[in-house]
């Protein structure tokens, strides 16, 4: 079954908002409804939760990704010990495209699990591109 990781830029954000643009819908739907595996780490949890915390509050928040959690689809992986070392790796070495260390996890974890990265975030879309990785980018507009 085919695999998405979503990164925590603003794809999440969209998703609690419902304010998905069209090109995403697609991918949504398929992880909302089970057609599609939505991988899902606890350090990106934590992203998604302080990023979006002011704006949904701490309770709003921790009830969204509760139930992005519990859908049919999603598959919360945990992290190893050769995940954290490819991360840091990727870190380092990926460095010139600006990406922060939960991006680096990111990247490990969709390369580990053969995932479909949907991201909005460029660095994350070079990077993964950069060590042959599928990723999925679309600029983010404010409407």
């Amino acid at each position: 079954m085919k695999k998405y990781l979503f990164d925590t830029t603003n794809v999440y954000s969209l998703i609690f908002s419902e304010d998905i643009p069209d090109k995403w819908v697609r991918y949504w739907k398929e992880a909302r409804f089970g057609r599609k595996k939505l991988i899902i780490f606890e350090m990106l949890i934590s992203e998604i939760f302080y990023k979006n915390s002011e704006k949904y509050g701490v309770k709003g928040i921790r009830e969204k990704l509760e139930g992005i959690k519990c859908l049919p689809a999603s598959e919360i992986v945990n992290i190893d010990n050769s995940d954290a070392f490819q991360a840091a790796e990727y870190k380092v070495s990926l460095c010139r495209f600006g990406i922060s260390l939960v991006d680096s996890y990111i990247l490990a974890i969709a390369r580990k699990h053969h995932a479909r990265i949907v991201t909005t975030d460029e660095g994350i879309k070079k990077a993964g591109k950069f060590i042959g990785l599928d990723v999925d980018y679309h600029r983010f507009q404010m409407l």
